[in-house]
């Protein structure tokens, strides 16, 4: 091969440029300190690269041996817009649909809850409460509608739910959470509590505590609002934690 001659190459020009002119005058100590500089800056940020993407990767062993959901090409379709995101790709959409959430509550905070957990498509989704659909309800609870007052909550949701992704599984339990209901806690693998009694809310605490799932906890009143991520298993507070005695009316 022959080198350009040195009359050839511009003055100035990019770091590369500078590393050639040196090199072929017989290899200036400056531009072989140059090309180690940049080959150090690549090997640096080749590294990092990896470590980021590791950290990104799932690291819990019994996640990644369980069997992994299929996909139809209809769902592939659906769930475009997620796989191409970095941050979930084909893998989080697979522990997606692996994914068992119940929700506590099919009212105004559970009802725009529900149709977005189905519309991403979680797996699984339980929802219980044992309040039927009013009038009143229609202007915040999105997930009812006029056609279906007087049905209980969890069977209108699950109807909204179905039509907006028919490749989930629905649960609904027509009945209020009690000491009977906690059960349901450890079938799942996170609790979205949206219910408006601070005496379920610390029900559910105690379900959630006892099984180790984490809890999710929301509530609003009027123009405030305020959300919760619960997790004891991990050392963190639990809700009675934090609030301990109820408000006083």
């Amino acid at each position: 091969m022959t080198l350009p001659r040195w009359e050839d190459l511009p003055e100035g020009g990019t770091t590369a440029e500078l590393v050639a002119r040196e090199t072929i005058v017989g290899g200036d100590p400056r531009a072989w300190l140059a090309l180690g500089f940049l080959t150090v800056v690549v090997l640096l940020y080749r590294g990092l690269l990896a470590r980021v993407r590791g950290l990104a990767r799932p690291t819990d062993p019994e996640a990644e041996a369980a069997p992994q959901a299929a996909f139809r090409p209809v769902e592939l379709q659906r769930y475009s817009r997620h796989i191409l995101l970095r941050e979930i790709g084909g893998p989080g959409q697979k522990r997606l649909k692996a994914a068992r959430v119940l929700v506590v509550g099919a009212g105004g905070l559970g009802s725009s809850a529900l149709l977005y957990l189905a519309g991403a498509g979680v797996g699984t989704i339980g929802v219980i409460d044992d309040d039927v659909v009013e009038g009143s309800n229609l202007q915040r609870q999105v997930i009812h509608t006029d056609a279906r007052i007087g049905v209980p909550k969890v069977f209108s949701a699950e109807i909204a739910m179905r039509a907006l992704n028919p490749f989930i599984e629905v649960r609904p339990y027509n009945r209020r959470f009690d000491e009977a209901s906690a059960a349901l806690v450890a079938d799942h693998d996170l609790v979205l509590d949206g219910s408006d009694s601070f005496a379920t809310r610390h029900l559910v605490n105690r379900a959630c505590v006892a099984a180790g799932v984490p809890l999710i906890s929301g509530a609003i009143t009027q123009w405030e609002g305020q959300v919760s991520l619960f997790h004891p298993a991990t050392g963190a507070p639990c809700y009675a934690c934090v609030f301990p005695v109820e408000p006083a009316p």
